[in-house]
């Protein structure tokens, strides 16, 4: 018998990021899915399924009135390899369609992003990154079309997080590209997905990504944005230079065109709020 918890992860959303506890105290976090969209329900979650010291990520179709044997979505991971289980490693695009977690099957001490095509009549993960040994990767965005995934991490093995952008337009594995390097340690903040803050946000119609960053080592955080219909112009600053020791502290996004954020790039301490239109890829 078990407690199971969570909130769904958008207001009037389908998807629930839940906490599942027996009375043994494991704990095994994961994801419930409701989405008409698809024609199977799924629960999925991380555990040590098949009692051998490795985590799993199972998936049980719960569209009838007697769910399914669970199945593993990675078949023979290694005997030291494991799922990750930190908060919102595993997360379903908003379509229902993919599956995307954070793993180590490769056992080199680095986690890549692996993607379950739902639709699948046998889902297999994917990885989708393939690290370096010594790189990372930590957190995740999809896109409001599920056809992106925007990721950050340590994918050149320098100690500094990067920006790349997975496009699963033509179906897996995806064109995965680094899109914003920062010069050394310099840094790419976390996806929204994951710290649950006010990160990073995609544009509604999935051809934008607003995110902050520190790409100049000054201590700094500014907000940029990269337009995939321009991918030549790199990250874009929303707004001039921020005065030393300035800082943007929340970026998000309204609409297609709309990005709006706050932070004292005055250094007047004083927290203002700023909208930029970027229509036409264009920043006013």
């Amino acid at each position: 018998a078990g407690v199971l918890s969570g909130t769904p992860s958008v207001s009037g959303g389908f998807y629930f990021a839940v906490t599942l506890t027996d009375s043994a105290t494991i704990t095994f976090v994961g994801e419930y899915l409701l989405n008409v969209r698809v024609p199977q329900v799924y629960v999925a979650y991380v555990a040590d399924q098949f009692t051998d010291g490795v985590n799993e990520v199972m998936i049980v179709d719960v569209n009838t009135s007697s769910p399914g044997a669970p199945i593993p979505t990675f078949p023979a991971p290694p005997l030291t390899g494991d799922a990750s289980t930190s908060i919102a490693s595993m997360w379903m695009s908003p379509d229902g369609r993919y599956l995307a977690y954070l793993a180590d099957f490769a056992i080199d001490n680095t986690e890549d992003v692996y993607i379950v095509d739902l639709t699948a009549m046998a889902p297999v993960a994917v990885n989708v990154t393939n690290i370096a040994s010594g790189g990372d990767a930590e957190h995740f965005e999809w896109s409001p079309d599920s056809l992106k995934l925007a990721i950050t991490g340590d994918f050149t093995v320098l100690n500094d997080d990067e920006l790349a952008i997975l496009d699963l337009t033509a179906g897996l594995p995806g064109i995965f590209t680094i899109v914003a390097t920062p010069v050394p340690l310099g840094d790419v903040y976390p996806t929204s997905a994951q710290t649950q803050n006010d990160d990073s946000a995609w544009s509604l119609d999935s051809t934008k990504y607003y995110f902050r960053a520190e790409l100049r080592v000054d201590n700094d955080y500014e907000a940029y944005m990269y337009d995939l219909n321009a991918p030549l112009a790199g990250p874009q600053p929303l707004h001039p230079p921020n005065v030393t020791n300035g800082d943007v502290w929340t970026v998000g996004a309204a609409g297609a065109n709309i990005v709006y954020f706050a932070g004292d790039i005055e250094v007047d301490a004083e927290t203002n709020q700023y909208a930029v239109d970027t229509t036409g890829g264009v920043i006013g």
